[in-house]
């Protein structure tokens, strides 16, 4: 998965547990099934083409390399804990400390994430309130 060279600082030392991305039209949450009282399928995002046909692009319980950027030699490992479909601004101030945002001077986390997201997301402001497909994970 690929994150801003800071945000794999803050993943590796456990300080960021989430991230967000934008969901795209020709992806769907899959909830899986239980298998026993013990046992389930993980859930999965599935992302399908014009044919129907789905490719997997996230699954619960899956592990995915830390990147600095596209093409960057991956710096660890995360293992997805949770994946969820929400509006962006649903989330709130716990969801912003799991992003690992750090406010300014006087700040709510919850606006240093605003900041954040539009700086990374010209195309999906804050504003905009686009759907986003929460992604937890730990190292």
């Amino acid at each position: 998965m690929l994150f801003r060279p800071e945000l794999c600082e803050k993943i590796l030392a456990g300080e960021k547990t989430e991230t967000r991305r934008v969901v795209k039209p020709n992806e769907r949450l899959v909830k899986r099934r239980r298998l026993s009282q013990y046992d389930c399928l993980p859930d999965e995002v599935v992302a399908t083409d014009e044919t129907g046909f789905g490719r997997l692009k996230w699954q619960v319980g899956r592990r995915y390399a830390v990147q600095p950027g596209r093409g960057k030699k991956g710096v660890g490992f995360l293992q997805l804990t949770g994946i969820r479909r929400e509006p962006l601004q649903e989330m709130g101030e716990n969801d912003a400390i799991a992003e690992g945002v750090m406010p300014e001077l006087g700040e709510h986390y919850l606006s240093a994430f605003v900041r954040l997201w539009d700086g990374i997301n010209p195309h999906h402001s804050w504003s905009d309130n686009p759907d986003v497909w929460v992604l937890e994970f730990r190292v």
